[in-house]
């Protein structure tokens, strides 16, 4: 568990390069110990980020909706990869959003498109997110394990 939000952790490597054992003071407890000392000394130096998964989101709609459904995508966070017009007056735009963005957007794309807009997704890539919604996750993360205590 990451100690940033209890989230897994990926893209990290420790190696231990040494270490002794004394008959007296060594037991499996006091290497467990040191390990998740020295753990959460080099995680807070290393400088951990949040990553977000991206969605590659593909939306088809009648041309006469482009500007409302651009316009959603853009207010969900999203950058407009490409729009182009598929068949007499059929539009399709492809965009990256981030996938904490998207619950919800099949009622919105109804709504703005009289029912007739269409959207499918799939994953692209991890990024860091942004700063501010890291924070906020943090401050989240730190309020729950203090009411689990």
């Amino acid at each position: 568990k990451g100690l940033l939000t209890g989230n897994p952790l990926i893209h990290m490597r420790c190696v231990l390069e040494d270490g002794a054992a004394h008959e007296v003071d060594s037991s499996a407890e006091a290497f467990q110990a040191a390990a998740i000392g020295a753990f959460e000394q080099f995680y807070s130096e290393a400088g951990p980020v949040l990553l977000e998964p991206l969605m590659m989101v593909e939306v088809t709609f009648p041309s006469e909706f482009q500007s409302q459904s651009l316009q959603t995508l853009n207010g969900r966070e999203g950058s407009i990869q490409s729009t182009q017009a598929v068949s007499g007056d059929t539009s399709l735009v492809q965009a990256i959003v981030p996938l904490r963005r998207m619950f919800g957007y099949s009622s919105e794309l109804r709504s703005v498109t009289q029912g007739q807009g269409e959207f499918s997704m799939e994953f692209k890539e991890y990024s860091q997110m942004p700063q501010q919604k890291q924070e906020e996750l943090m401050t989240e993360y730190r309020g729950r394990k203090r009411e689990d205590r």
